[in-house]
């Protein structure tokens, strides 16, 4: 899908900085949201995938980022409002 290619291709740091604020250090690491992170344990990637080297060991795509970070499912309804709600929270003007 049209709108699924475009999340996809954002990298990692850039919808982490959008959605969380958080900004990436040069090595392209953040505080984990996830849990207490004193030193940062987030590895954002180039190729929009990210993974949690801390406590909580989670990883993934930027619908996984976004589903924890919002406290919702990614499968049927609530990936079609997450793809929804990712689309409008980054200005993606392609609609599902």
């Amino acid at each position: 899908h049209e709108l699924d290619e475009a999340l996809l291709a954002i990298p990692a740091d850039d919808y982490v900085a959008a959605l969380t604020g958080l900004q990436p250090t040069r090595a392209g690491k953040v505080n984990c949201p996830f849990h207490e992170d004193r030193t940062p344990s987030l590895q954002l990637y180039e190729d929009g995938s990210w993974y949690c080297f801390g406590a909580c060991g989670r990883g993934g795509t930027i619908y996984d980022f976004a589903a924890q970070l919002w406290g919702t499912g990614t499968k049927r309804r609530e990936f079609l409002e997450l793809r929804a709600r990712l689309a409008d929270e980054l200005a993606i003007g392609v609609r599902a």
